[in-house]
């Protein structure tokens, strides 16, 4: 992938709290990436979540490879040992743009649409293998 649009959604004051929990959120996703998860097929998106934030990713054009997703939670990961914490959407081109990947963080929603909410029934943290998105 060669190109980058990075769009920051929100800021999120770096509180210690939320600075782990993120932290702890892209190891997970690491950790899965190299375990269970490269033991199952790509697919061209999906979605994983805790109780406060969801982050998801999909292709158009392929599947995402595992290592990329790696990859990509890795450059997050340190972006917020480093103290950013931000609600993003980005997208990975290829430089042909036959491959488009949309990338982003937001916050849970609950039941009405608003807010954080409680985890969904894919529960990543738990090791199951992330849902398909659309």
């Amino acid at each position: 992938m060669q190109k980058v649009l990075f769009k920051a959604l929100a800021s999120i004051t770096p509180m210690p709290e939320v600075v782990h929990r993120l932290e702890e959120l892209y190891i997970n996703i690491i950790e899965a990436c190299q375990d269970e998860w490269a033991k199952t097929p790509r697919m061209p998106g999906f979605y994983f979540s805790d109780d406060v934030f969801a982050f998801a990713m999909s292709c158009r054009g392929g599947v995402i490879p595992w290592e990329f997703v790696a990859e990509i939670a890795d450059m997050l990961w340190e972006s917020t040992a480093r103290g950013s914490t931000v609600l993003f959407a980005m997208i990975y081109s290829s430089p042909n743009r036959e491959v488009l990947i949309n990338i982003s963080l937001t916050l849970m929603q609950d039941e009405t649409g608003s807010g954080t909410g409680g985890s969904t029934d894919t529960n990543w943290r738990e090791g199951s293998v992330p849902s398909v998105g659309s």
